[in-house]
């Protein structure tokens, strides 16, 4: 981590604590600006402070989850604040899929920032957050040009970012002391897992796809 900038009395005042404090009023207004022509002041504030509670609250349990102490741990911020999101469009009628595509961006944005403030111990999370926006950012300029995307529906763009951390998360989260669960594997590792797998599923089915299972039908003959 990056060393002290400077002390107040007996409060020291780092690069990541001034990064924490941008990371709350930042996105706070961004999320105000998307969605003020749809939502009351209200909604919005209470939208901000739910989703930021969710989020921090799922890193700080999955953070216990991997190595038994207090922290915060990407993986559950990741899980939780997507259903977080999920059951609150369904509870104000909001689509989920147009806010889920630019909140994901977000987060990315907020996993490289994060890192740059943490310092050099956070080269590896950099990297991984810089090569996910770049691909997300391809993405997101070209999915309706995809021949494997025909629908070019939204929802794509916040999928991607889902891939490119399940992958992050799959091949880095051995990196530490980590607590090792089924297999071998850490608890970030199976969530990244299976995550991914749905995702998959998700953009098959996004992008016009159908699942259909036949159905066989059993004779017995007395």
């Amino acid at each position: 981590m990056w060393p002290v900038l400077f002390n107040l009395g007996s409060v020291k005042i780092t690069v990541f604590g001034l990064y924490l404090i941008v990371a709350l009023l930042w996105p706070s207004f961004y999320i105000w600006r998307k969605l003020r022509s749809e939502a009351t002041s209200n909604e919005i504030f209470e939208f901000t402070l739910y989703l930021f509670a969710m989020v921090l609250s799922g890193g700080i349990l999955a953070h216990f989850v991997d190595d038994g102490k207090l922290g915060i741990s990407g993986w559950g911020a990741v899980v939780v604040g997507v259903f977080a999101l999920l059951w609150w469009c369904r509870r104000k009628k909001w689509d989920f899929w147009e806010h889920f595509d630019w909140l994901s961006v977000l987060g990315l944005l907020a996993w490289f920032w994060g890192g740059l403030a943490y310092g050099p111990g956070a080269a590896t999370g950099v990297a991984g957050a810089l090569v996910s926006l770049l691909v997300v950012g391809i993405v997101r300029s070209n999915y309706r040009r995809f021949r494997w995307y025909p629908s070019g529906r939204m929802g794509i763009v916040g999928l991607i970012c889902l891939v490119c951390w399940s992958l992050y998360e799959i091949s880095v989260a051995m990196v530490g002391n980590h607590r090792v669960y089924w297999g071998g594997l850490t608890a970030g590792q199976i969530v990244a897992a299976w995550v991914l797998a749905y995702v998959i599923v998700a953009i098959y089915l996004r992008g016009g796809g159908k699942l259909s299972w036949t159905k066989r039908t059993m004779s017995v003959r007395n």
